[in-house]
This record gives C-alpha cells, structure tokens and sequence, in this order.
C-alpha cells in the first residue's frame, strides 16, 4: 500500500494496541523498516538500529539520485506510485519532515540543484550564537534598521533562543525595531527556520 494506506494501522488494530507501530494520517512514520516478530514475554521489546552518518549520507546520495532526472534536475513532486523515485521521495520526506521538504522545493523551482545534500546541510543551519543572530538580523531587515539592530543584539547578548521568544513589544523596544511590517517579517523568517530546523 501506499504511504498513508493504513498498514501500520492495521498492525495495531491486530495486537490490539492503540502506537505499537507509529501512525500518522499527514506523513510517513515508518519509512524505515520495521520488524515485528511473537515471543512469550510479557510486554513489548524494541530494538533501535541506527546507521552512522558516513552510511546516512551514502544511502541519502542513492535517494536524491533516484529523484534526478535525465538532465541533472533533481524532482520533488511526489512521484506516481510504485515509480522509481516513490520510495525515496517517501523516505526522504519523512527524514527531514515538511518543513524543510517545502523549503527545498521551492529552491528547485527557483534554479536547477546539482548538490540537494549540501542545501540540505544549508536548510538546516540556523543562527544560534549571539554574534550569529546579530550577522543574520540585518539581512532579515530593512537597510536603514539592520546595523542598528545587530548592535542592540550584541549588546544585549541575545542568542536565537531569546530571539525565537521576544515579543512585538521586545523586538521594537530591545531591538530598536519599530517598522511593523518590519517586526513581521522578522518573525515570521525565525519561525520558518524553526519549522525547518525543528
């Protein structure tokens, strides 16, 4: 079945059991293979196999090459079933989730990705020191509120989990950020880069 078809659904409707195996009706939840198996104890036992990042990012370079077509361009819209490219688009997405998925989307349609795993790396980054977040501000901001904000941020030594919680009311007064439309923008770049990062 496809993804959301209710496989695991039903393997927690047979043991009669509500989360034996993870669902979800929005994405993926067992993209990796699961194995299930009767024994006599009582309960459950799970076992937890992880890869190493070296086997993450040969196994993530045979997806995203399973998603490229002829001419080096790589596809993200979600593939016809039982295609190629359905089972990695499914696991990928389920991997890095949808934030970051949309975001890398939108990057294939704004110019051709010839290297998906370093914009994944670059998606992922975000701004997490109070010298990162007072370089980052400025870009995020009109010209003429940018240096003046990365000042008030290094001063007030303000890394990107303050940042991330700063009131209206704060950005303006701490910040010195008094553009509304300004202050708007500002939150809604930290929470896409929160959404994607998360």
């Amino acid at each position: 079945g496809d993804t959301g078809a209710g496989k695991s659904s039903l393997l927690n409707a047979l043991l009669k059991e509500l989360l034996i195996v993870p669902t979800s009706g929005i994405r993926a939840c067992t993209a990796a293979i699961i194995e299930l198996s009767a024994h006599n104890l009582d309960g459950y036992v799970s076992e937890v196999e992880f890869v190493s990042r070296e086997e993450w990012q040969r196994e993530e370079g045979e997806l995203f090459a399973a998603l490229t077509d002829e001419a080096g361009q790589l596809m993200l819209e979600r593939p016809v079933e039982n295609s190629e490219g359905h089972d990695a688009y499914w696991h990928l997405r389920s991997v890095y989730g949808q934030a970051l998925w949309d975001a890398l989307y939108l990057r294939t349609r704004e110019s051709k990705v010839t290297k998906p795993q370093e914009m994944v790396a670059e998606l992922l980054q975000r701004p997490s020191s109070t010298k990162d977040v007072a370089e980052w501000l400025p870009s995020q901001l009109p010209v003429h509120l940018g240096p003046s904000a990365a000042a008030a941020c290094l001063k007030e030594d303000i890394c990107w989990q303050v940042l991330s919680s700063m009131s209206d009311q704060e950005l303006e007064e701490v910040l010195g950020i008094t553009d509304v439309s300004a202050r708007a923008q500002l939150v809604a770049a930290v929470h896409q880069i929160n959404s994607r990062t998360q």
